[in-house]
């Protein structure tokens, strides 16, 4: 967790992302936080953060990941998505983090997400993008990832958040999980960069949506 918090590819492409919604006054959730590097990242810029994951062992080492960098403002928790232990409209900001291609239901989630999201409150969701070729490959090679087969789109994503989010964002990103090697992070930055990203941006391993809470409209007729 520590090493994916530091990458130069996770502080240029989500922290700098996540930094624009997120302040000090805020409560946060990282949701299938898994062992906690995104967690990491984003605990100094917000109030609380709580991870939440259905994997016993990602728990742990979420936990672990807590005590030894002293996050007092940071807990974690062993939850399905469907039904988290959280009250309602609590969260300012909830996080997702290639979670939403591996769900059975995935509208099951977001009904719980748009749940315990106060109004106005912010979904940040990052996805890989299925338009790279190599990602694709990959998905197809990986049966955990074959979610991604129906996935992996800007309109996709639109389209499925629709029903509880306004979607103020949906943009090509270059973040950067697994490859660490200077060329990987060149191209990415290469495909993020000006005329290229106009270009070539759809070439990038992620796909960034950020997403406004509903509100809802309550009718007086009988």
């Amino acid at each position: 967790p520590e090493v994916i918090a530091e990458k130069k590819s996770v502080q240029t492409y989500f922290t700098s992302i996540i930094a624009q919604y997120v302040s000090k006054e805020h409560d946060v959730m990282d949701l299938g936080c898994g062992p906690g590097g995104f967690l990491l990242a984003a605990s100094p810029l917000c109030k609380s953060i709580t991870g939440y994951d259905l994997s016993v062992q990602f728990v742990k080492e979420c936990e672990e990941v807590i005590d030894r960098r002293r996050l007092d403002n940071a807990k974690v928790f062993f939850a399905d998505a469907t039904c988290l232990p959280a009250i309602a409209e609590f969260f300012d900001v909830v996080i997702m983090v290639d979670v939403l291609h591996h769900l059975p239901d995935p509208e099951a989630v977001l009904n719980e997400v748009n749940r315990v999201l106060k109004p106005g409150g912010r979904l940040i969701v990052f996805e890989p993008n299925k338009l790279n070729p190599l990602l694709y490959i990959m998905c197809v090679l990986d049966r955990n990832e074959w979610g991604l087969l129906r996935m992996g789109r800007k309109a996709f994503y639109k389209n499925l958040l629709a029903k509880y989010f306004q979607v103020e964002q949906v943009e090509y990103n270059g973040l950067l999980i697994g490859p660490s090697s200077k060329l990987c992070l060149s191209i990415t930055d290469f495909l993020h960069s000006g005329t290229s990203s106009r270009i070539l941006g759809w070439l990038n391993p992620k796909i960034v949506v950020v997403a406004v809470k509903k509100e809802m409209v309550v009718s007086n007729e009988r």
